[in-house]
């Protein structure tokens, strides 16, 4: 089946670049799992060609649409973040690239897994989990897995996720399966609620700090202002923007900078720098600057794996 699309679209970007998890690039096309079926997509001319199973492609069409935001007017959002030349330059090599709104619950766990890991070992615990927990799926010459649900993880314990090769993560993700099986938290409300309601709700489970969150939010909930910081985004931040963030700083926290030496101490905190380099990225990107991040983090991830 057919979808055509008339603005730019960077399928290969979109869904290697470390915001999902659960494709496979098979030459010419990409096979995943999304919404209980094994989707193939390949890009063409004049749009994206699928095939779905179990699931009809009429009927998975509308949901495939919305998970790679084909809904969201790009030049509107590239138009919008590119404010300088740097994130002009990772526009143009990346053109199309778009930020997926993925099932909140997965999404939730498998960035949990991605704390201190790589794109390569998340998709393997993911695909791990799957095949023990989810519902099996055989297409396409494929033996694939359904992400398994909350309730299906309830009986996972620590020792049984350890043996997946989760490591520490195990208890986190068992906590999380607790507060969401027992609807303590709902990840897919969260999509209703503001950003920061959001944030300090799922900073409340065990294993996820600000930069998880952010993430969570940005590729599932439809934040597109959530900013997520890691080491990569830190760095790119401190390099291309020195002044910026130092004007930035300097009004502020004017109150602080009146005593220098205190303020000196407090920004040699690594979790205090990242909130503002968040803080002054939300405002300096605006509305999108989640794309803005994605554009930035895919562009030094790619320099790296070509060096």
């Amino acid at each position: 089946m057919l979808i055509r699309i008339e603005s730019a679209f960077n399928l290969e970007s979109t869904l290697d670049s470390g915001q999902a998890f659960r494709w496979k690039n098979r030459g010419d096309y990409f096979e995943g799992v999304v919404d209980q079926s094994i989707i193939l997509l390949k890009q063409v001319a004049d749009g994206l060609e699928f095939e779905s199973f179990p699931k009809a492609e009429k009927e998975i069409e509308s949901k495939l649409k919305y998970y790679l935001s084909l809904h969201d007017d790009l030049e509107i959002i590239l138009k919008s973040i590119a404010v300088d030349q740097n994130i002009q330059s990772y526009i143009d090599q990346y053109k199309g690239m778009r930020i997926l709104k993925q099932d909140p619950w997965e999404c939730l766990i498998s960035f949990i897994c991605s704390s201190n890991s790589n794109v390569s070992r998340v998709k393997q615990n993911v695909e791990d989990m799957s095949a023990a927990y989810g519902e099996k799926i055989e297409a396409f010459g494929s033996i694939r897995h359904t992400f398994p649900s909350p309730q299906q993880l309830e009986n996972a314990s620590i020792p049984i996720l350890r043996q997946l090769k989760l490591g520490y993560r195990a208890e986190y993700i068992y906590e999380a399966v607790k507060l969401v099986s027992q609807h303590v938290i709902n990840p897919w409300s969260l999509l209703e609620e503001p950003y920061e309601e959001a944030l300090m709700t799922l900073t409340k489970i065990p294993g996820i700090g600000d930069k998880v969150a952010n993430c969570i939010m940005l590729f599932s909930m439809g934040k597109d202002d959530a900013f997520p910081v890691d080491v990569w985004i830190d760095r790119i931040i401190k390099e291309l923007y020195p002044e910026e963030l130092d004007d930035y700083i300097q009004r502020k926290y004017s109150n602080q900078l009146a005593n220098k030496k205190r303020t000196k101490n407090r920004l040699k905190t690594p979790s205090v720098n990242r909130m503002i380099i968040k803080d002054w990225a939300r405002e300096y990107f605006g509305d999108y600057a989640g794309w803005a991040n994605h554009y930035m983090f895919h562009e030094r991830r790619k320099r790296l794996l070509r060096s």
